[in-house]
């Protein structure tokens, strides 16, 4: 973290260990996973002479930063006022939706990105519009710690069979041949929806935040054909997609998402999930009042 060009007499090296992420930036390129401070603390006063950095280490919960000693003291004064603000819990609220091909299309929904998945401008949307259309609508909601991953188990648990056995005797006194046809074998119960993981990381201006989003969707395509020796049985066809993104938003912005595309009965119906990330104040109040942003 010492710059080759730094005057060593005029700067000062310090460690700090966060109890949580307090701070969002940009990633450094010259050093991986960890997070430029510079922007962050000049926006609260702090200069940063050649040689002065700030670097912070999110998988050890360490700032590092290297500058004059009257710098460093501001530093920890931005510090010590980003701590004693209370950790704030968040609530993660869903809810999954169901809308027919033909109304996504005369809502007009407006796409800021496409692949691997849609996301919506929510900005754009207006939830009773969407709400006079669906065909139906779950709602999930649950609490998490700053930094801790939240699941949204929207699945529903079925069994499938896990293999077919049968076989055959023969009876030689009578001089037949009796076969026991196939009879399926079930195990443990394949959870068939999606399957939403939220990691959210306020920012130290407790508005801003950064959520790791993880999607897993499970469908049942139908049945396969399984030829046995003397009989044919039928195996599950099961299709596993997993996603992996991360947005900013603010508090109580949602975000919306298409999870994935189903067809039925030759119509298509489009699966929405409405994500919203509000945060609370550790007795479960809003740490702040925020007017209805779903429209």
């Amino acid at each position: 973290i010492w710059h080759k060009d730094a005057p060593v007499d005029d700067m000062v090296f310090r460690i700090y260990t966060m109890e949580y992420e307090l701070f969002l930036g940009e990633e450094s390129k010259d050093e991986p996973g960890a997070i430029l401070m510079e922007e962050y603390f000049r926006a609260g006063g702090v200069d940063f002479p050649p040689g002065a950095k700030a670097l912070y280490d999110s998988s050890m919960n360490l700032l590092f930063v290297t500058n004059t000693s009257e710098n460093i003291h501001l530093v920890e004064d931005i510090i010590q006022k980003a701590a004693s603000v209370p950790n704030p819990l968040v609530l993660v609220d869903a809810r999954i939706v169901k809308i027919r091909e033909e109304d996504i299309g005369n809502l007009k929904l407006p796409v800021i990105q496409e692949k691997p998945f849609i996301i919506f401008d929510n900005s754009k949307v207006k939830w009773d519009d969407i709400e006079k259309v669906a065909m139906g609508i779950k709602r999930y909601s649950i609490s998490s710690l700053n930094g801790h991953k939240a699941e949204l188990g929207l699945v529903m648990e079925k069994y499938f069979p896990e293999s077919w056995e049968g076989d055959m005797d023969k009876d030689s006194e009578k001089n037949v041949i009796i076969i026991h046809p196939p009879t399926p074998q079930f195990d443990k119960p394949s959870e068939i929806g999606t399957k939403l993981y939220v990691t959210p990381m306020v920012a130290s201006d407790k508005y801003t935040i950064k959520t790791d989003f993880e999607l897993d969707i499970q469908t049942f395509d139908g049945w396969t054909d399984k030829k046995e020796e003397n009989s044919s049985a039928v195996m599950p066809a099961i299709n596993t997609q997993k996603y992996k993104f991360n947005l900013t938003t603010y508090d109580g912005e949602p975000i919306i998402i298409e999870s994935n595309i189903e067809k039925k009965g030759g119509k298509t119906f489009h699966n929405l999930i409405f994500v919203r990330t509000s945060l609370r104040n550790p007795n479960g109040s809003p740490m702040r009042d925020i007017n209805d942003k779903e429209g």
